[in-house]
């Protein structure tokens, strides 16, 4: 990483850092910036700057979705034919389709 995009990274922090608390501080933005000696259209240049970001990630159409993975459980039931065929990897999830088989088989 260069050190121009360190410190664009350390200004956009400080920025969000600035118009955070100057959201609590219940100060105008002209207060604010003049108790900390900085012009009043960059706080609100930023402030309008994050506003839009947030907005953008809200009309995403996207949402977060926990995921849970279970790991696939082997299975030893195996059904032995009369004529000698093995049906084998039988369990919950394929019960339906094992159940037709069978009854084609017999």
């Amino acid at each position: 990483m260069t050190s121009a995009t360190k410190q664009h990274k350390r200004d956009v922090q400080y920025w969000q850092q600035q118009v955070t608390q100057w959201k609590k501080s219940g100060l105008t933005q002209r207060d604010y910036c003049k108790q900390r000696d900085f012009e009043p259209y960059t706080l609100s240049y930023y402030q309008r700057k994050f506003s839009r970001m947030s907005k953008k990630v809200e009309k995403s159409g996207f949402i977060n979705v926990p995921l849970s993975f279970k790991p696939p459980v082997k299975s030893n039931l195996t059904l032995h034919f009369p004529s000698g065929l093995h049906l084998s990897g039988i369990d919950s999830n394929n019960l339906g389709v094992i159940k037709q088989i069978v009854e084609l088989l017999s």
